[in-house]
């Protein structure tokens, strides 16, 4: 995990190593991505993820230091 100021925001990172994933595949019944991508978005941010087959899975989130200053994203982020 790597946690990384810039300008803009800060950018969060969790890397593994793992066996990865197709990125277009989808299965049935699970939202686990989607969900994380809404939550982001939510509270003012943007989150990448990259997978490769046998080659690992990176989570990134990306929060803009303006998504600080919203009242809206205070109360979404307390909810999730």
């Amino acid at each position: 995990m790597t946690l990384r100021q810039c300008l803009h925001g800060i950018f969060l990172s969790v890397i593994d190593d793992g066996v990865g994933f197709k990125m277009s595949a989808t299965r049935k019944g699970h939202f686990g991505l989607r969900i994380m991508a809404e939550r982001a978005q939510a509270i003012g941010g943007r989150l990448r993820i990259r997978s490769r087959l046998g080659k690992g899975t990176t989570v990134t989130l990306f929060l803009p230091f303006t998504a600080f200053r919203s009242k809206e994203a205070v109360t979404s982020w307390q909810a999730a």
